[in-house]
């Protein structure tokens, strides 16, 4: 059988067409297996791009984490080293007096941790007056005993320090003496009369929260357990006088009853949340021990502080 010339270009055409074809199929595998390495390849180093990047951005955190702790413990340390320098200056007290310039107007001004003395609401010492009588007031007990002190002048008021043994129960809660500091006159006030001198028992209990109890003393007989200590007064700042028993019972008067109410300390810094007790009854203190005691101190007292409203209650006694 013959063909003739036509269909032999007609199969010469089909023929080129199934090669182009043929070729056209594979150039298209070949190119959709091309985009699929690429497309794999691009995902795995897109995602170790992205691993690195985040672990760049986590190392960045972590750095910026490490140096702000790094800044926190370097404030610390600074704000360990003023309050260590600010205490030793409180220790020392070389900066306030009871007069001049440096007196109780400026002891606010003279070092920040004094700053409770100018600006605290309820400070010490104050005017007893208009106390309320209060039955839920117990009476206070004491567990003191003999023991020896050395009297010590401290540049601003005779002091004398206790290390443990002696302490009171006041409201079931045990207070420890911790040292006793004379003035002269007294700070406090009693509707609006002082008396001759007052002696502050200073107490403080397991929480480190204060007790001051005050007695008031009043020109009369010689006080025969003050003058165990008064025969050697120490007349140096930062000396100390002899040793001697002492028995702080046989210093407190035989009625009970005493004034409270919530207060500070009378010097710097003025720490708020003092509790105050002062006892109604005066003791006895003779004009010779009142005179001995101003060659050495001379009206070591604090004025009189704003009550703002505090009230101030009585105890009685049962």
């Amino acid at each position: 059988m013959k063909f003739g010339r036509g269909f032999d270009q007609l199969t010469a055409w089909l023929l080129a067409c199934f090669l182009v074809g043929g070729m056209a199929i594979g150039v298209y595998a070949l190119l959709q297996a091309s985009f699929k390495q690429t497309t794999k390849e691009e995902i795995r180093d897109r995602s170790k791009e992205r691993i690195f990047a985040d672990a760049k951005i986590l190392d960045r955190l972590t750095e910026e984490r490490l140096a702000e702790e790094q800044e926190d413990d370097e404030e610390e340390d600074s704000e360990e080293e003023d309050a260590s320098f600010d205490l030793e200056k409180f220790e020392k007290a070389a900066m306030w007096t009871y007069q001049g310039a440096q007196g109780p107007e400026s002891w606010g001004s003279i070092n920040d941790i004094y700053r409770a003395c100018s600006r605290g609401h309820k400070q010490s010492p104050i005017n007893i007056e208009d106390a309320m009588v209060q039955t839920d007031l117990k009476p206070l007990k004491f567990y003191y005993t003999q023991v020896i002190v050395n009297t010590l002048n401290d540049s601003h008021a005779l002091v004398v320090k206790f290390e443990g043994g002696n302490y009171l129960v006041f409201r079931g809660e045990r207070f420890d003496l911790m040292q006793i500091i004379w003035h002269q006159p007294s700070e406090h006030k009693v509707n609006g009369s002082s008396f001759d001198m007052e002696m502050e028992l200073v107490h403080q209990n397991e929480e480190h929260k204060q007790l001051i109890l005050s007695l008031f003393m009043q020109e009369g007989s010689v006080n025969n357990e003050l003058a165990k200590i008064w025969h050697h007064l120490p007349k140096e700042a930062g000396s100390e006088g002899a040793a001697a028993n002492f028995d702080v019972t046989r210093l407190l008067p035989r009625e009970s009853n005493y004034y409270y109410y919530e207060g500070s300390l009378t010097r710097p810094p003025c720490s708020e949340g003092v509790m105050r007790l002062l006892m109604v009854q005066p003791v006895r203190i003779s004009s010779a021990q009142v005179d001995s005691f101003l060659q050495l101190f001379k009206r070591n007292i604090r004025p009189l502080q704003a009550r703002n409203h505090r009230k101030v209650k009585l105890s009685v006694s049962k």
